[in-house]
């Protein structure tokens, strides 16, 4: 039986496929102007998102958007329901016969920001906000979900993740007394480079320690350590294809990126292939074609676009809910075989 990690996201880049030269870079993927072959995200989804942009709630406090995600869940047919997963995670399975194992996974929690977007439907809670689409990605998995529903007799099992606490802030601090605490945020492509630098602030801090005339050595502490995101082969590969036939505009991003996301822990641990991509926040032809060269091959915003983590930060539900929903039922229906 395999088991395939599939996540669909507005948010955090993603790190190479291994410590060799990955041979495909994270996706990015969007609905292509004019394709209306899909279905698209009806008024029920748009008003789930808008009703989880208007309320957010920060890591492990996702009480109520757990419950609206089991609610919605257990109102479909087929899907069993767990809640209290991992705190305030909620998990639900369809199927469960031979066959593949397809995990598809949505993180739930807002960011510690004052929404400046002025929207009708802006977040509501003072200085918590959903800055990076977390709102985008439950509702895009909820509509996946509901549309894998009506597939009975799927051969094997999905399951769906709605992951609590994704977004975990760091930053540098010190507090000077007895005692000295630095915080520092880590971020490499490799296990290797990862261990070739913490050997350095293990050194560095030493060093620091001696000089200072310390009475005891320093203690490095690894602590909220995520294991790289992997693009797998020939799953990504098979991925593009599929996202291709449907419609779907790939553009493959040309460099790695250090951006915080923890989805790589969920196929270090079953030890399955993944994929991680990106959506489109906007329609293409809102952008000239020099502003999407350099999306695409700089991975520069134009100006006026604001990004994620940003409290301007609002993608076009009109335009991101549908190749959302639609890129994870591709994904799911591929690696089950259903054609």
């Amino acid at each position: 039986m395999t088991s395939t990690g599939i996540q669909d996201g507005l948010d955090s880049p993603t790190p190479p496929t291994s410590d060799a030269p990955p041979a495909h870079q994270p996706l990015l993927a969007e609905a292509a102007a004019g394709i209306t072959a899909m279905p698209a995200a009806d008024e029920h989804w748009q008003q789930i998102y808008r009703q989880l942009h208007s309320y957010p709630e920060l890591s492990h406090a996702e009480f109520d958007t757990a419950r609206l995600v089991a609610d919605e869940l257990r109102a479909m047919p087929g899907w069993e329901v767990t809640e209290g997963v991992g705190g305030t995670g909620v998990v639900g399975v369809l199927g469960g016969g031979p066959g593949p194992v397809v995990w598809l996974r949505a993180d739930m929690d807002a960011l510690p920001v004052q929404e400046e977007t002025g929207l009708d439907y802006a977040s509501r809670t003072p200085g918590v906000m959903h800055a990076c689409g977390h709102d985008v990605h439950v509702t895009a998995l909820l509509g996946a979900c509901a549309r894998l529903a009506a597939n009975r007799g799927l051969p094997g099992t999905v399951v769906a993740v709605f992951q609590p606490a994704e977004e975990v802030g760091a930053g540098a601090a010190g507090i000077i007394a007895e005692d000295a605490e630095l915080l520092l945020s880590l971020r490499t492509f490799t296990t290797t480079s990862r261990e070739t630098v913490l050997e350095g602030i293990r050194r560095m801090a030493g060093a620091e320690a001696e000089s200072a005339g310390a009475h005891k050595d320093p203690i490095v502490e690894v602590y909220d350590s995520f294991p790289l995101t992997v693009n797998t082969e020939p799953d990504t590969t098979r991925l593009l294809g599929a996202f291709g036939a449907n419609g779907f505009l790939t553009v493959p991003l040309p460099n790695p990126i250090t951006g915080s996301e923890d989805f790589g822990a969920f196929a270090t641990e079953a030890g399955c292939p993944s994929v991680f991509w990106h959506i489109g926040g906007f329609a293409p032809d809102r952008y000239t074609a020099d502003d999407l060269s350099r999306m695409h091959q700089e991975m520069v915003l134009p100006a006026g676009t604001a990004a994620n983590h940003s409290p301007r930060f609002a993608p076009d539900p009109d335009h991101a809910l549908t190749p959302a929903i639609n890129a994870l039922v591709v994904a799911a229906r591929g690696e089950l075989g259903v054609h």
